[in-house]
């Protein structure tokens, strides 16, 4: 009996219907990391901002995840969702205020929200209001577009990206974004892939690796080519200040043994 009251409790945290002692739950499942709703909130933010249906979807199963693991209520749950969805919306909107957007705050379907009895409906429920959020404030903005060409750059900097290939993703002339990012960052896109390269580049170096493994690590597959991108934007060549920072992180450890 104490087995089925607290199953009948947990229910909504069970994916099956009918459901035993041995139905797996959302708090048995594991997180990448462990945030705060606050966090994720922000997190969600982001993801729509940059249309991103992929980490809006991740992003609220961890929610679940984590309200799994505290135990709270089904019905805080959809509480907490809900007015997470509607500060959302404010927030964007306020963001973007010239978009020409007929998204409304009450296209948010509370009375579907209250009817779902399985934690696991709620993830398809808000990444179908986020998308669509996303649609409407993805509009010609090119603040918009270079931030998520940026976005794109940070997370993919190590692979072969080209201008073409954003434009493909993004559906813009290569001229155009080309031109956007010049005007919006004051770097050509090249430019500006290799700096975010070398930046990433000097901490390696900072930690010991070898010059040849660095060049591959941040998108580099000709050692030669990385040694003049290099010393083109330092004037230092990668092996001497490799050399250097190991030399100075040495004298700093025997300092302090002293």
């Amino acid at each position: 009996y104490q087995e089925a009251v607290y199953l009948l409790e947990d229910s909504f945290y069970y994916e099956k219907e009918f459901i035993t002692i041995d139905t797996s739950s959302w708090c048995e499942r594991k997180m990448d990391h462990s945030h705060s709703v606050g966090f994720m909130k922000d997190k969600l933010a982001y993801a729509t901002e940059l249309s991103d249906k992929g980490s809006i979807s991740k992003t609220v199963e961890e929610m679940i995840i984590l309200y799994a693991k505290q135990r709270v209520s089904s019905t805080v749950v959809k509480k907490q969702i809900s007015q997470m969805l509607l500060e959302i919306t404010d927030r964007l909107s306020d963001m973007y205020p010239g978009v020409k957007c007929q998204f409304k705050r009450n296209q948010l379907n509370s009375g579907r929200l209250l009817t779902i009895l399985q934690a696991k409906d709620i993830i398809p429920f808000a990444t179908e209001y986020l998308v669509e959020l996303a649609r409407c404030i993805n509009q010609d903005n090119q603040q918009l577009i270079v931030k998520k060409m940026k976005h794109f750059i940070e997370n993919h900097y190590h692979e072969n990206i080209r201008l073409s290939m954003l434009a493909d993703l993004l559906n813009y002339h290569k001229g155009y974004l080309g031109k956007i990012f010049k005007d919006n960052t004051g770097e050509y896109f090249n430019t500006y892939v290799d700096k975010l390269r070398i930046r990433k580049s000097k901490l390696l170096l900072k930690q010991g690796y070898k010059v040849y493994e660095v060049a591959v690590l941040v998108g580099y597959h000709n050692a030669d080519y990385f040694y003049n991108k290099f010393k083109k934007y330092e004037n230092i060549s990668p092996s001497k200040y490799r050399k250097n920072h190991i030399s100075i992180q040495n004298r700093k450890g025997e300092t302090a043994i002293n």
